[in-house]
């Protein structure tokens, strides 16, 4: 489109990016679309390709078929192509920059918690890490929320997903208060060209209550939050994995032994890693992490 009289175009042939080397803007375009912001290169020469190119009506009249308009004239201009071109904001033609999001949301798989096939308490958080490198601006949750990454809660205080299920006939008062679910809800604002590691954590009590209940009907450790996650690609949801990720529980290993110590064969973390191109093909791994927590080191792929 025309910005004050001016194409905004990318530069044809190649160009100098650093270290003799020469690209032009149709391999950024294929290839190498973060370079954009990368290389003081390539966001000079490919205005077009990388989306810098600004969006504002011509200040000044221009000829159209013969006449002489400015951008104030009427809207029914706006069929006429060059007049559209030469006042994009006034013909609501600006280009739209295209989004790349994912949403990621951390729940218990129960529009109710009577809904669950088990009564106690659970609570699991959910953990992003951009790229492979940890520092406090590549990881985000509940406490820390860098400019890539957006955290929310159903619970305005919650800072993970829960849920607490009490029988409702023995017990009304307390299922009253105690019957609660919450979820978590993560979105990562520019997912293009991008590694990402989603990882689901337990929240291990100090201690396991009411062990004295036997029954199966209270066997809260093999309750477990799931992980799904959609990708936003310029308006279009599309889901990575319909039934979603979620921890390896079974009915046998408690979160904690008869010493009120935390079992460490329970397996109360998981992580699964998604890259997106950048045209915003996302794609979840074949293989999913388990372990006993972030910190153990006798984890597994599966």
């Amino acid at each position: 489109f025309i910005v004050h009289g001016q194409q905004c175009k990318d530069v044809k042939g190649k160009f100098d990016i650093g270290n003799g080397k020469k690209k032009n803007c149709k391999f950024i375009r294929r290839k190498k679309k973060n370079w954009c912001n990368t290389k003081p290169a390539v966001k000079a020469n490919c205005v077009n390709t990388c989306g810098f190119c600004p969006c504002a009506d011509m200040t000044w009249k221009f000829n159209v078929k013969g006449q002489k308009l400015s951008c104030a004239a009427g809207e029914d201009n706006c069929s006429t192509a060059q007049f559209k071109n030469k006042c994009p904001v006034k013909c609501d033609a600006c280009p739209q920059k295209k989004k790349c999001m994912l949403k990621a949301e951390y729940a218990y798989p129960y529009a109710d918690p009577d809904d669950s096939p088990k009564m106690g308490y659970s609570a699991d958080w959910l953990g992003i890490q951009k790229g492979n490198n940890y520092n406090k601006f590549t990881w985000c949750d509940s406490s820390t929320q860098p400019g890539w990454c957006k955290y929310d809660n159903s619970n305005a205080t919650g800072t993970s997903a829960y849920i607490g299920n009490v029988d409702d006939e023995y017990y009304p008062d307390w299922a009253a208060v105690d019957d609660v679910m919450h979820n978590e809800t993560m979105t990562i604002k520019v997912a293009e060209g991008n590694l990402f590691h989603f990882c689901g954590h337990h929240h291990y009590n100090d201690k396991d209550y009411y062990p004295e209940v036997t029954d199966d009907w209270w066997d809260d450790h093999v309750l477990a939050a799931v992980l799904k996650i959609n990708v936003h690609n310029n308006g279009v949801v599309s889901s990575l994995k319909d039934e979603g990720w979620t921890r390896k529980t079974d009915k046998d290993t408690n979160t904690h032994l008869a010493n009120d110590a935390i079992n460490p064969d329970y397996l109360g973390y998981f992580c699964v890693n998604v890259t997106c191109s950048d045209d915003c093909n996302c794609r979840a791994g074949s293989q999913v992490y388990y372990a006993h927590s972030e910190e153990s080191e006798n984890g597994f792929w599966e």
